[in-house]
């Protein structure tokens, strides 16, 4: 340690959210997605973590990530954070426990090691291991260079106007828009406000003032690249201030179709040629050369040429300006001649080079782009995708390539519109797509809970020799297809008129699938669709996941991460790795669903769940669903509507809260729990529970339920009397029909 390094101190700090450090309940998944450790007890050793201390994440004993204190100890309530429904944050959100920002890497696996006290035999969330901080030091150097490795480039920056001393335009410098950008596409309000700006700054307000230079922004390009046809000839793709060098372009030659001698004998003699573009399919370059030969179109009728579109009203707003003006007007005519030099002499653009892969371009680009538009996670998976094509897979024929890119995209529209709504879009693809690559090349089961806008670029930074990343050690071998994507488009399409097919218990099991505490794996039936085909399979798939995750979500009070992330990985895998039948894969979830025979109808017996508002919503429903006639039969919507998609509260048949204030202590002591188990509660019509409240049962709830749309409710009704005898032969009839229904084939 050198005489000015602070002395560091490396603590351990436990991932498993229990009181005992059982295996289960790890919090890593945690840990990892917000870049934060925390604990719940150990609190006096945990408060004196300092910035820039080591942290040793075990689970267990052993280390299986490493990370450096970036924020000093505060409760986790002040720490701003948004979690996930998957986090569960509920559990450990309160103000007792503490937490502190840090940087995490997990470790590879043989890098990881057993925390070791000194032989102290220490057990706890969070203690010092003094004797191995120098081991922790060296891994955290090591992985540290490693995540920061990048790839070489320059950038250069300078201002600069289109011609002049430090021009942009000369005989030798071509510009092109490349491929993966938008066409040319500034509306009427974009082109008068510039146009406004350059005016304002040429004359004034009054005409009389002396000419201002304007600054409109910064524009990038890439370093330059030979031309095929003049070695003397460099070009450069326009990456960002395409919109506004076109518009330039535009009115320089509306300019010098108005007066011929107005534009300055140096832009004359170099012309107009020093822009083209690649943009749709050459489309756009049809329309750029149309605009520069023909010139201005007759004005009627409807343009489909934006560049001649532009022209026009152009063409227009200068004919305003340089129209005599009456004597009691303050702006005299403008001065075409004069304005075309300013134009070309001072107007400045701050101009980005950058030598550079496309990848480290787009993220220049990012770092900014303030003017147009911004790139979302679709617009760099086409372009990075695009690269990919190129680079990796060597597709020379670049036009080729991204309109088979650009082709995705208009599938998914047209499958929109036939279906009459947007239903789906290139992100909900990618999602689906990011599970199948993880399974199927059999990638660090973490990669399944990443963001997909994040996985896709940390996937493209690794196979591109951009960046590297943690958990993408081996995805240099990820093969990224056009025909999986094509192929999950069609299946996402397809899927929403499968499910206006199924049964209406399947559609409902769809629905407890959502409510579940993991509705993540509503994307499994997706995913068994792209890999089985669609088979009449599905609907039984859809069915016996159903039963498993109400089962689980049930018995459990908060998401498990074992069946968060670890049983949708091995599902996973048993799909896209082992080639698991589709059959097996359904006899694997019904296998694990009847796991649960045991203890099932005890718990269910036991359950106050008024108390557990998963628990209560997805029983009461379920039970609501059973009760329905012929549900593997109709295939309209009416019992999704009702149980899902309407208001309905759940309801205590016997209230909690009397209406009548003298009964209620009476009631508490008689019924005990058994008032917030399943005999006592059911769903009901928002509107008819608030019209009965918590009135007696024979005077006011009898008819009330009679008028319920539910079969369950109208069945309650035909009992007379209400009363603890009564609820525990429900209980017990409602208990036998969950645990038959969800244990059964």
């Amino acid at each position: 340690m050198t005489a000015t390094e602070t002395p560091r101190t490396l603590w351990k700090i436990g991932s498993r959210w229990n009181a005992t450090g059982a295996p289960g309940n790890s919090v890593l998944g945690v840990f990892n997605r917000h870049q934060i450790v925390f604990v719940g007890s150990d609190q006096d050793h945990f408060a004196r973590i300092q910035m820039g201390d080591l942290l040793a994440i075990t689970d267990g004993a052993l280390v299986v990530a490493i990370g450096e204190a970036t924020s000093l100890p505060q409760a986790i309530t002040e720490m701003s954070i948004s979690f996930a429904d998957d986090d569960e944050a509920e559990d450990f959100c309160y103000a007792e426990v503490l937490a502190c920002k840090a940087r995490i890497v997990f470790l590879k696996e043989p890098d990881r090691f057993q925390a070791f006290d000194g032989g102290k035999g220490r057990r706890g969330a969070a203690f010092r291991l003094p004797g191995q901080l120098e081991h922790v030091k060296a891994l955290w150097d090591a992985y540290r260079s490693e995540s920061e490795v990048k790839k070489e480039f320059s950038i250069k920056a300078r201002s600069c106007t289109l011609l002049g001393r430090d021009s942009l335009l000369d005989a030798h410098r071509r510009f092109l828009v490349p491929v993966y950008q938008r066409p040319y596409s500034w509306t009427e309000e974009q082109v008068r406000k510039l146009l406004s700006d350059l005016l304002l700054s040429f004359r004034g307000t009054d005409g009389n003032a002396s000419a201002e230079p304007i600054f409109i922004g910064a524009m990038q390009i890439s370093g330059p690249k030979k031309m095929d046809t003049r070695d003397d000839v460099d070009e450069h793709d326009i990456v960002d201030g395409q919109q506004r060098l076109s518009t330039l372009l535009v009115l320089l030659k509306v300019i010098q179709s108005k007066c011929a001698d107005a534009v300055p004998a140096a832009m004359r003699s170099l012309g107009f040629g020093w822009l083209r573009t690649d943009v749709d399919r050459g489309a756009q370059q049809r329309y750029l050369h149309e605009f520069l030969v023909s010139g201005l179109p007759p004005a009627e009728g409807q343009l489909l040429n934006p560049y001649q579109q532009n022209a026009i009203l152009l063409e227009r707003l200068l004919a305003d300006e340089i129209a005599p003006m009456p004597a009691d007007m303050a702006l005299p005519p403008l001065d075409l001649g004069k304005f075309a030099e300013y134009l070309l002499t001072r107007v400045y653009f701050v101009v980005i080079e950058t030598q550079a892969g496309l990848s480290k371009t787009l993220q220049i680009f990012k770092a900014i782009n303030t003017a147009g538009l911004d790139l979302n996670g679709d617009d760099i998976f086409k372009l990075r995708f695009y690269e990919y094509l190129r680079d990796v897979k060597g597709r020379k024929d670049a036009s080729a390539s991204f309109e088979e890119i650009s082709g995705l995209y208009e599938c998914i529209d047209t499958h929109n519109r036939k279906l009459g709504r947007h239903v789906f879009g290139m992100s909900d693809v990618l999602a689906m797509y990011q599970q199948i690559l993880v399974a199927r090349h059999e990638l660090p089961v973490v990669l399944h809970t990443y963001g997909t806008d994040t996985f896709f670029q940390r996937l493209f930074d690794v196979i591109l020799h951009v960046d590297k990343w943690d958990h993408f050690q081996s995805a240099a071998k990820v093969e990224v297809s056009l025909e999986d994507l094509r192929a999950l488009i069609d299946v996402r399409f397809h899927w929403e008129q499968m499910v206006q097919d199924f049964s209406e218990e399947t559609k409902c099991s769809l629905h407890f699938i959502w409510w579940s505490r993991y509705g993540k794996y509503s994307l499994l039936p997706l995913l068994f669709c792209f890999r089985y085909g669609k088979t009449a399979s599905v609907d039984r798939l859809v069915r016996q996941l159903a039963k498993l995750l109400i089962t689980y979500s049930v018995y459990y009070r908060k998401a498990i991460y074992e069946i968060s992330y670890g049983l949708w990985a091995d599902l996973a895998k048993d799909m896209f790795a082992q080639h698991v039948p589709a059959e097996d894969l359904i006899a694997k979830l019904d296998g694990k669903t009847r796991a649960w025979a045991e203890h099932l109808p005890s718990h269910l017996d036991e359950l106050d769940i008024a108390c557990v508002p998963k628990a209560k919503n997805l029983l009461c429903r379920l039970s609501a669903m059973l009760d329905e006639d012929d549900l593997r039969s109709v295939t309209d919507n009416r019992l999704v509507e009702l149980l899902f998609q309407s208001e309905i509260d759940i309801e205590h048949i016997e209230p909690s809260n009397n209406k009548d204030g003298t009964k209620r202590e009476a009631i508490w002591e008689q019924w005990g729990d058994e008032l917030n188990r399943i005999g006592n509660l059911m769903v009901l019509e928002q509107g008819i529970n608030r019209s009965i409240q918590n009135e007696d049962y024979e005077g006011c709830k009898i008819p009330a339920y009679a008028r319920s749309r539910f079969q369950t409710v109208r069945d309650q009704a035909r009992s007379t009397t209400w009363d603890l005898s009564r609820c525990l032969d429900r209980k017990k009839r409602e208990v036998a029909k969950i645990v038959n229904y969800l244990l059964a084939d």
